[in-house]
């Protein structure tokens, strides 16, 4: 996690480069900075100075600060007192951690000071001590070394010498030179082995000899130290805990927590709180996130900045994080940005937050908080790149692509490297293809592609710009944005899906012969891709659209022979059969289809072969083997729609190849059975089903029963011309029951159906009229009957004198039936016309038709003449 991998870098163990949250020195505060000259009583100003001391030793530090600044005024610039004024002042805001007002009250020193008298030496040399004890706490530690160096001379007074070799030794320590500090920790010991500070020595040596991992002598300084504390002594086991952080033994680093956690200070404590703080960044190091949150809130007390505060705070969200406690990890961050606004990870922290607030599932706060960070210009420009993108696709998830683009075309206005701002088009590119935007994200691809062309995502960006014309429905330019990748990017990963496109896109502009070109390219440049075999299947597709069977055969092979394991293979051999029976190729074709049912007889494409089968059979009137196949489908691939179109095609063959109604009608129910089972839906091939169920009992004369099968068939027929056909075998039904009121409905629904206005066939308008005509005629309503006739008669006429291929039957029988209406009413010279339009048409009966008018044309003669 972003915010978590960059938190404790304030906990370094690099001693050369000490942290600037640590306090210029890590020993006991009291013996630093409350211990100092003590002047007699000169003038009444002293009891300013006696006043600050109590508000110091209490803490309250400005309180100090005021009475000390009255001290000074007081002094009016006379010694020893406004130097000693000045020393306290300094002591108090360095304890503060005032540096600025530090560095003034010198600078007021300096301007306004007379001269220190020589006799008050000792105000002299503990001035410089605290002008280097400034010096430190600004880390100019070089500077510190030199203004601390005199003060070790054998003449200077004990207590300050001691405190000089102390404050020397840790400006080298923070210079990194830790054998130099070691050295004059060693001195200290030499020199003063009577001093109080004796056993704080031996703790600073603990800390140099870790940071020098020389572990032993850190065990044997730490007994030094044992031997005056005592074993109970919470500091000394705060250094045991020290020395096991560093050796790796945290079990036992853990165990001396124990024996110290009480006694942790309640304030900031500069050793307790650089080794706590470093136990704790090691224990999240090693994972340790249970024990991390024991010591985390108790460091968290002992830290004297907000940063250092922050920091913790930021720790303990991270061991809660871990720990999968996302309540009280939210709870932390949210504190952290409720009471660090200003902190430096306080956008980072939002990031955090609202990462964990989508894993929550809380998609609408997280948007909120990574939009803060996003539009933030304080926040880092990383980090707003990586809330605007995460904005971004959160909207994205959430099916909003019009606000993703909103929020990549803000993210564009950020200034960043090529390889985000081609990551950031991207985005937009794939925002607006989502939101159907499909010209501007041809736009942002193209602006991609042509500026950014060496990022990661610049050639890919020409791929897309293609699929974007595509979508737009604008082929030409797809196929040009195609055929730029390919040639500008031939050896890509995604060359040969590239030149799949490219055909695709060239097919739907026409270019019938350029797509194929493309698609033998890709099956050329790329034999060992996965599309090749597609590429071979799309040129076989094409060749059989155009009716080139020999090169779709010779297709078909090539991608059987280079690519047997192939998931085309199968449905390849497949149409390698399917060539074969439409080039005439029966024998080959029969041969083929054994061999494939032999090799993938479970496949379901075994069904459409067996059909195929059944059908060459049924074809050449071998009713039994074409039998045999159905059967083996139905029997093989039970619930299947080939099984229920094996059935109906046994059915129809029963039912017109062998008038075998029963078995047909047998075949039928079964279909119906299969059908129920399979609990879905054939709309078509039930309509076929019930409409040969009506046919199979109109023969046996159950018209009734017949009737509704048809008006079943007309409800479940999708296609209009199949419903009326339908509807007009229920009007046959009507009108073979053989009574007056059948024939009166039979007629009623042929003219329904001839007035509707959905179009239908030639043909069939033809049937239902010619139906029509002669149920008109059964009712002796001859005129009418005749109009029905004539119109099929002249419509057919018309048509064909126009060049029109029609089927002649009805406008024979049509024909035939006029003209037996106007003989009936003595019109026998129209009777041999329409007989003559017959003879006239060219159709097989037309001598006939001739030889018919000719003897109409007689009697007519032959009665005039008796006449």
């Amino acid at each position: 996690m972003l915010l978590f991998s960059v938190t404790f870098t304030v906990f370094s163990e690099d001693v050369s480069e000490a942290p600037t949250a640590w306090p210029f020195m890590d020993e006991d505060q009291n013996y630093y900075w409350q211990r100092g000259p003590e002047p007699e009583v000169r003038d009444p100003g002293y009891g300013y100075r006696q006043r600050g001391m109590r508000a110091l030793g209490d803490g309250i530090y400005d309180g100090a600060a005021r009475f000390f600044t009255s001290y000074r005024n007081r002094a009016e610039g006379q010694e020893p007192d406004f130097t000693d004024a000045t020393i306290l002042l300094l002591r108090t805001r360095l304890m503060q951690g005032e540096l600025e007002e530090a560095r003034r009250i010198l600078e007021h020193y300096d301007e306004h000071s007379d001269g220190t008298p020589p006799d008050e030496e000792y105000y002299q040399l503990h001035l410089r001590f605290w002008r280097a004890a400034l010096l430190m706490r600004e880390e100019r530690y070089e500077e510190a070394t030199e203004k601390i160096e005199p003060l070790l001379e054998d003449e200077i007074y004990p207590e300050l010498r001691e405190r000089a070799y102390l404050l020397l030794s840790e400006a080298y320590k923070r210079l990194g030179e830790l054998s130099a500090a070691e050295e004059r920790l060693l001195e200290f010991l030499e020199k003063f082995p009577e001093s109080e500070s004796r056993t704080h020595v031996f703790l600073k040596l603990v800390r140099v000899s870790v940071a020098l991992e020389r572990f032993s002598e850190a065990v044997e300084y730490l007994q030094e130290a044992e031997e005056v504390l005592g074993e109970d002594e919470a500091f000394v086991h705060l250094h045991r805990l020290h020395v096991k952080v560093h050796q790796g033994e945290f079990e036992e680093a853990l165990e001396s927590y124990e024996l110290i956690k009480e006694d942790i200070p309640d304030a900031h404590e500069p050793v307790w709180w650089r080794v706590l703080a470093e136990f704790s960044r090691r224990l999240l190091e090693e994972e340790e996130y249970e024990n991390a949150l024991r010591v985390l809130p108790r460091v968290r007390r002992l830290a004297s900045r907000d940063r250092e505060k922050a920091e913790m705070l930021l720790a303990q969200a991270r061991a809660e994080v871990e720990l999968e406690e996302f309540e009280q990890g939210r709870e932390s961050l949210q504190t952290f940005i409720a009471d660090f606004p200003e902190h430096e990870k306080y956008y980072s922290a939002r990031v955090e937050l609202a990462e964990m607030l989508e894993q929550a599932g809380e998609h609408l706060a997280a948007v909120e908080h990574w939009r803060v960070a996003a539009e933030s210009e304080e926040a880092d420009l990383e980090l707003r790149y990586g809330s605007f993108m995460k904005l971004g696709k959160r909207f994205m998830e959430e099916e909003e692509p019009e606000s993703a683009l909103e929020i990549f075309q803000q993210t564009q206005e950020l200034p960043l490297a090529e390889d985000k701002r081609a990551r950031v088009l991207a985005g937009a590119g794939e925002a607006a293809m989502a939101a159907a935007a499909y010209d501007q994200a041809a736009e942002y691809y193209g602006e991609l592609a042509d500026k950014l062309p060496e990022t990661q995502d610049g050639p890919l960006a020409r791929l897309l710009q293609g699929q974007a014309f595509a979508d737009n429905r604008e082929p030409e330019k797809a196929a040009a944005s195609y055929r730029r990748f390919v040639e500008d990017y031939p050896e890509h990963e995604q060359a040969a899906e590239a030149w799949m496109s490219l055909a695709e896109t060239l097919r739907e502009s026409g270019e019938v012969d350029k797509s194929m070109e493309a698609l033998y390219e890709l099956a050329e440049q790329f034999p060992e891709d996965d599309l090749a075999p597609y590429s071979l299947m799309e040129i076989y597709q094409t060749s059989r659209c155009q009716g080139d069977l020999e090169r779709s055969l010779e297709t078909l092979n090539r991608l059987t022979a280079d690519y047997p394991d192939s998931q085309l293979y199968p449905k390849a051999r497949y149409h390698q059969i399917y060539v074969s029976f439409q080039a005439g190729d029966a024998d080959s074709a029969i041969t083929e289809s054994e061999r494939f049912l032999e090799e993938f007889e479970e496949d379901i494409l075994a069904a459409d072969v067996l059909l195929w089968l059944a059908d060459h059979y049924d074809n050449r009137e071998q009713t039994s083997s074409a039998l045999e196949k159905y059967e083996r489908v139905v029997e093989d691939f039970p619930e299947t729609e080939q099984a229920l179109t094996a059935l109906f095609e046994a059915a129809y063959l029963h039912h017109y190849r062998r008038q075998e109604y029963q078995e047909s009608l047998d075949r039928l129910v079964e279909l119906e059975e299969q059908k129920a089972a399979m609990d879905e839906e054939f709309q078509e091939i039930s309509a076929r089903a019930a409409f040969l169920h009506g046919d199979g009992l109109a023969e046996l004369g159950q018209y009734e029963e017949a009737a509704e099968w048809f008006e079943q068939a007309a409800e479940k027929a999708a296609e209009s011309d199949r419903r009326k056909a339908a509807r007009g075998r229920v009007a046959d039904m009507r009108f073979a029951v053989d009574s007056e009121e059948g024939a009166e409905e039979a007629a009623s629904i042929y003219k329904e159906l001839l007035e509707e206005e959905d179009e239908m066939s030639s043909s069939l308008r033809e049937n239902l009229s010619y139906r029509l005509g002669r149920t008109l005629r059964h009712l002796e309503r001859h005129e009418e009957a005749l109009d029905v006739y004539l119109d099929i008669v002249y419509s057919y006429d018309i048509e064909a004198r126009k060049g029109a291929v029609r089927d002649w039957y009805y406008f024979a029988r049509a024909a035939h039936e006029a003209a037996e209406i106007l003989i009936s009413q003595g019109r026998r010279e129209s009777a041999a016309n329409i007989y003559e339009r017959i003879g006239h048409s060219r159709i097989p009966t037309s001598e006939e038709a001739f030889e018919r008018a000719r003897e109409l044309r007689n009697q007519d003669s032959q009665e005039n003449a008796e006449e």
